[in-house]
């Protein structure tokens, strides 16, 4: 080592032993903590830059986005820059950075980071930029200081955040949690440690969303999320050539729900899914990725969120008594799913005392593949592919595991006889204006015979204890608690529909079709907020509670900015419902990936005046081109509660919502 190196090494030698000194003196001494905290920020500022945008978009969805500076950090010499994409969510026409000497250099967009939402930035520096030092992941620690850096302010030092370490490997094992305050003043800017090392780029996430903007609503709340540096550079060299990085997926649902739900046991697999192509099946329970047990469904998906599309990975799983192991490959998008399609409709009743398990046939559906091979109404299906089926949720469930095309082999009781019918599950038909006989009535079903002891009957208001808004039911007089009711939801546009007309209109169906109407009222009267679908979401609870409710009839429906929340309803409870009906409404995000265990239909109503009709056409495209299926009536005027023959179709599409 020449001299001067040695002095140079010496004087770093001295300063890393002062900071750590003043780090352990900062308890004892304020004077000494604010010491430390500026020489750690000035240590990491010359790596910190200034980003400044120019044009794009001025609103992504419902938010309104600025244009201001905001922050990036050296990865290489020779110009490579992290930032948040949050940063250029409205995609800018032009990126300008700022060095911390002044000097303004435009940037390119090299590459993005879709699972931590990271960009990567080239400029062509004149000289060598300054690269930061880097925190090894595994010298974090929860508990340790946190400083995050912007430079947005003024150019010639950083703005600065204090905090610790709040806590590691949060969602999903992705990001470092700290207290520190986050906002867009220093998103992409780095987190760094009393040394001034960096820990992480600062970004936006969110456990419920995975776009450029989720977890922006957190900022400055104590909660605030760093993607590891050490994690960014291990990754650099496949940003560097321009490949976008985007979040593995193995195409599996679980049978369980919640991070702590155990065993661990796969429902279905996608078909041309990484699960479906390694072997992996409905009923295997996962023990192990990557070497790692596994015994809770969080355990699961801390092994696979960090994953990204391309990566391959270990799964052990327990089939019956056997460990088996398989290697799988993450895709970053599944081939659409789509539902197959048999063509019966079940019966609604519960199955006598003493009837074989199973589902009964109430309809075969006109050319569909159940009425090829003879299927036939009081027809008791038993089985799947060899499997004993005890209802409809378990048929259902069974027939996900299929494709369109695919042959299945169906065993069926036809009074005393045994029958095996092999029917080819079809498409889910584009058009369902079938007129089929409605189901038994339930004073049908009961022959006229009221029950000694009933729920709650008729119009009812519901509220929730806790909550200021309040919602009207109708439930039928004839209701019979061993039939099951399918529910519409009801969520007023603009304007609140009077609720003795949505009453008149809907009540006749209800009874005839045994169905219960519910109507949400909003905390604010033509305004719905999350916590008013979260009410929505209390009084489904509660009507699940006190009557036998039917999942595979329950529609979420409302009109213009009713409908959107229906489709926020519908789509943020999957398990909950089987329809939305969309009066004069545009999908405002992109349709979720279509689920196997969840058939969700969509009836839209575009009315002939409508003055968002062409934005409406696109999000329907949308979302048929998700597979999901999708019916299209024209309503006449401008957009109105369905009456007359329009209520007619919805009570056909309700009708056939359960068919299977």
């Amino acid at each position: 080592m020449n001299r001067s190196l040695r002095h140079a090494s010496i004087r770093l030698t001295l300063g890393l032993g002062l900071l750590c000194q003043a780090a352990v003196a900062c308890a004892a001494d304020p004077a000494a903590e604010e010491r430390a905290i500026r020489a750690a920020a000035m240590r990491a500022a010359p790596s910190v830059v200034r980003i400044e945008t120019v044009g794009g978009l001025e609103r992504v969805g419902e938010l309104l986005v600025g244009t201001g500076p905001t922050t990036g950090v050296v990865l290489t010499a020779d110009g490579y820059i992290v930032s948040s994409s949050f940063n250029f969510v409205q995609q800018p026409a032009s990126i300008l950075v700022t060095l911390p000497d002044g000097t303004r250099l435009p940037a390119q967009r090299v590459a993005n980071d879709r699972s931590r939402q990271l960009t990567l930035l080239k400029v062509d520096a004149p000289s060598p930029l300054v690269i930061p030092e880097i925190v090894p992941e595994e010298e974090t620690s929860v508990g340790a200081w946190a400083i995050a850096l912007g430079r947005t302010y003024a150019a010639d030092e950083p703005n600065i955040s204090v905090g610790i370490v709040s806590a590691l490997a949060r969602l999903g094992g992705r990001v470092i949690q700290t207290d520190a305050k986050i906002s867009p003043a220093n998103y992409g800017g780095p987190l760094i440690d009393i040394r001034g090392r960096v820990l992480g780029v600062l970004v936006p996430l969110s456990p419920q969303g995975g776009d450029e903007i989720a977890g922006v609503e957190w900022y400055d709340s104590g909660i605030g999320f760093a993607v590891p540096l050490a994690h960014v550079m291990r990754m650099l060299p496949r940003w560097q050539a321009g490949t976008d990085l985007r979040p593995g997926i193995l195409g599996i649902t679980l049978k369980e729900k919640g991070p702590l739900a155990e065993p661990v046991t796969i429902d279905t697999c996608r078909p041309n899914s990484p699960a479906a192509k390694a072997g992996l099946l409905p009923g295997d329970r996962v023990v192990e990725v990557a070497g790692v047990a596994v015994t809770r469904q969080g355990e699961l998906y801390r092994q696979l969120q960090p994953l990204y599309a391309g990566d391959r990975t270990s799964i052990v799983v327990e089939r019956g008594n056997a460990r088996e192991s398989f290697e799988v490959e993450l895709v970053g998008e599944l081939e659409p799913y789509e539902h197959p399609y048999l063509g019966l409709l079940p019966s609604r009743g519960e199955r006598a005392a003493g009837a074989p398990a199973g589902v009964e046939v109430r309809s075969v559906l006109p050319d569909s593949p159940a009425a090829a091979v003879g299927l036939a109404v009081g027809d008791v299906v038993t089985e799947v592919a060899g499997s004993a089926i005890a209802d409809r949720t378990q048929l259902t469930a069974a027939l996900a595991r299929y494709q369109p095309g695919d042959t299945v082999k169906l065993t069926v009781q036809r009074g005393d006889q045994i029958v095996v019918l092999e029917p080819q599950l079809g498409p889910q038909p584009g058009e369902l204006d079938y007129e089929v006989p409605a189901a038994p009535s339930p004073a049908e079903a009961a022959n006229g015979a009221p029950e000694a002891e009933h729920p709650a009957l008729g119009r009812q208001t519901l509220k929730l204890p806790e909550l200021p808004q309040e919602a009207i039911a109708y439930v039928p007089e004839t209701y019979q608690s061993g039939m099951r009711y399918g529910l519409v939801f009801w969520f007023d546009g603009a304007e609140p529909v009077d609720r003795d007309e949505l009453l008149r209109a809907w009540q006749p169906l209800c009874d005839a079709r045994g169905l219960i109407l519910v109507a949400p009222s909003p905390a604010t009267p033509g305004r719905w907020t999350l916590p008013d679908v979260e009410f929505a979401r209390g009084v489904y609870a509660e009507l699940e509670q006190r009557y036998a409710v039917d999942r595979a009839r329950t529609v979420a429906m409302g009109q213009q900015t009713g409908g959107t929340a229906a489709y926020v309803f519908a789509l943020r409870n999957r398990e909950l419902f089987a329809g939305v009906v969309a009066i004069d409404t545009v999908l405002a995000q992109k349709p979720p990936e279509n689920e196997p265990a969840y058939r969700l239909d969509v009836l839209a109503f575009v009315p002939e005046q409508s003055a968002q009709a062409g934005r409406i056409q696109e999000s329907l495209e949308a979302i048929g081109q998700m597979n999901y299926r999708v019916n299209v009536l024209s309503q006449s005027g401008t957009a109105h509660l369905p009456t007359g023959e329009d209520l007619q179709a919805v009570a056909r599409w309700l009708e056939l919502l359960d068919r299977i």
